[in-house]
């Protein structure tokens, strides 16, 4: 099952994540915070990895129309973003909400979650 929307581009981590807070803010969302995943684990490791970022990004009116809906809907909330390195190539990808979607089986969460995936995508795609 595909449950990401990745695209590799030439931008380093730094200008991907700028870009990225930019084009978030052009589709209404917003980044609610980022945790440095390798540095993380290279402290509790010691061990040397690729630059490896999670975000966490949301769209305030559909996370307030989901929370309507379904009061436990916060488990699968923020929606994530990735930006890492690999062989020198930076990569950032995109969870798909729809697929989330189906584990809860409501089709009124279903129409959010497309919406929120279309803009989460065009974000994304912006970086190419």
């Amino acid at each position: 099952m595909k449950y990401g929307h990745t695209i590799t581009t030439n931008k380093s981590i730094i200008q991907a994540k700028k870009v990225l807070q930019d084009e978030l803010v052009k589709e209404g969302l917003g980044q609610l915070f980022e945790i440095p995943f390798s540095k993380k684990l290279n402290e509790k490791l010691n061990l040397s990895l690729d630059e490896y970022h999670i975000l966490g990004v949301c769209h305030p009116p559909s996370a307030y129309r989901a929370l309507a809906i379904e009061k436990q809907i916060g488990l699968f909330l923020p929606c994530t973003i990735i930006v890492y390195s690999e062989f020198g190539t930076t990569h950032v990808a995109t969870m798909l909400p729809s697929k989330v979607m189906n584990i809860i089986d409501n089709p009124e969460l279903d129409v959010i979650a497309k919406d929120v995936e279309l803009k989460l995508i065009r974000v994304i795609n912006r970086l190419v």
